[in-house]
């Protein structure tokens, strides 16, 4: 007979799930993390643990747009024809970048949204 069990962290980001012997899941616990046991499938990739409720629930959609980046995030900005990145960390919600015209790969990470990729060209 085996266990499922969770990870998270303080954010309610899960960071692994997992099987074990019901005797053994005090050994799957790590330092600043919290274990939790589950009895049904969880994605560390598409769940969270939300502080409030601790409820386990699917992670919101990610921004579809620059328009709309939720507060605070992480934007990533590579230039397509450069080849080259650069790292935006945006905690008022506006986003401003001015470089030569041709094709950028916006990645936006907040969490618990889900990372979303923009395709813009100037």
């Amino acid at each position: 007979m085996s266990c499922k069990f969770i990870r998270y962290d303080a954010k309610g980001q899960i960071h692994a799930t997992g099987f074990c012997n019901p005797d053994h899941l005090d050994l799957q616990n790590l330092e600043g993390y919290t274990l939790r046991e589950v009895n049904f499938d969880v994605s560390y990739l598409t769940d969270y643990i939300d502080l409030t409720t601790f409820e386990i629930l699917p992670r919101p959609p990610g921004p579809t747009s620059l328009l709309d980046l939720p507060v605070p995030c992480t934007v990533t900005v590579k230039s397509l024809s450069l080849n080259t990145e650069e790292t935006y960390e945006v905690d008022d919600g506006v986003f401003e970048y001015d470089d030569l015209p041709g094709s950028y790969q916006m990645t936006v990470k907040s969490f618990p949204a889900l990372e979303s990729v923009i395709e813009v060209t100037l």
